[in-house]
């Protein structure tokens, strides 16, 4: 998740309601977690899309589906290291130490959620309403049969050993 801010109030309205459409993963809100605040600065004759880590301009005029993989694209690069390694959240990739290991959607989630909840911890059932929405009666037992994969997946496939602790309902990265 990414908080997305604007320099700019006239367009600021407009371009959330395009970027609703889209199944990005952006909020508005300060109070959600987040990886990363992108600023949309608006110019007279460009957008500049700029975090901490990138900085990228979009020529005006363009397409609005030009805006979404444009921003796409900028969020693809993100890079947040976990532990010793770089894991890539929106191209559900971790690399530890030259290898490389693409995850699957449930595991992205939980390490996903994992890292924006790493200081106080992310609750079992929460995780679990986050990753199956839909299911109506809730088995921890097969949220913490992900985590084990989790884990063997990545000691296996490159050799990363990820510490992560479970007390008292609470999972959190060490």
């Amino acid at each position: 998740m990414f908080l997305i801010k604007f320099n700019n109030s006239i367009y600021e309205k407009y371009l959330i309601d395009v970027l609703k459409q889209k199944t990005l993963p952006v909020t508005f809100c300060n109070n959600s977690k987040y990886f990363s605040q992108i600023e949309f600065n608006i110019q007279p004759k460009e957008i500049t899309l700029k975090n901490e880590q990138k900085k990228q301009r979009i020529l005006l005029p363009f397409l609005l589906e030009n805006l979404s993989s444009c921003l796409m694209s900028f969020l693809s690069d993100y890079l947040v290291m976990v532990q010793s390694a770089q894991y890539f959240p929106i191209n559900n990739t971790l690399i530890f130490k030259e290898k490389k290991i693409v995850l699957g959607d449930i595991h992205n989630k939980i390490m996903t959620h994992l890292i924006l909840n790493k200081s106080s911890g992310v609750d079992k059932f929460e995780l679990y309403k986050k990753i199956w929405p839909l299911d109506k009666d809730y088995q921890i037992n097969k949220l913490d049969t992900h985590l084990s994969n989790l884990k063997n997946i990545l000691m296996n496939d490159i050799k990363f050993k990820i510490k992560f602790s479970s007390n008292k309902g609470l999972i959190r990265l060490n």
